[in-house]
């Protein structure tokens, strides 16, 4: 089974390297199997292993100490990259780590990632940057319990 996604203009162009007039739209044709709430995606023993370290990795997000060689490796990479800029290029930075995101990963990892920004060791942190923080190196660490 095909599921049709439509893409607006502004995504082909910067992501597709598309230039699409007015009058056309794009769209991208994927298996169905690649949405992450498709039934097969259920991994219960690996949502019960992230469940478990959440409160590690919200320490680990805490201190963002450049000991640990995730924040190390996050910190080097983006040292010369615009803050403007980090949120794009964080998928860059996990291929080069050799993480590639998949619909079995994200549907295990997506919902304690919408969750940890509320965690009660992150509140001190400005939201702007807990989310970087989240989005980055705490998606990172939950993805290499998976590995």
């Amino acid at each position: 089974m095909l599921r049709w996604f439509t893409q607006s203009r502004k995504f082909c162009k910067e992501i597709a390297e598309v230039d699409l007039i007015a009058e056309q739209v794009g769209k991208v044709c994927m298996p169905f199997y690649m949405l992450p709430d498709y039934p097969d995606h259920q991994n219960p023993l690996l949502k019960e292993i992230i469940g478990a370290a959440i409160q590690q990795v919200a320490k680990i997000l805490m201190d963002f100490d450049l000991s640990h060689p995730v924040v190390a490796n996050f910190a080097e990479h983006f040292k010369s990259v615009k803050a403007a800029e980090q949120n794009r290029c964080v998928p860059d930075w996990m291929r080069t780590i050799g993480l590639t995101p998949t619909p079995e990963l994200e549907a295990v990892v997506s919902p304690p990632l919408t969750s940890l920004p509320g965690h009660s060791l992150l509140s001190h942190i400005p939201l702007s940057e807990r989310q970087e923080r989240v989005l980055s190196v705490g998606s990172v660490l939950l993805q290499l319990l998976a590995v």
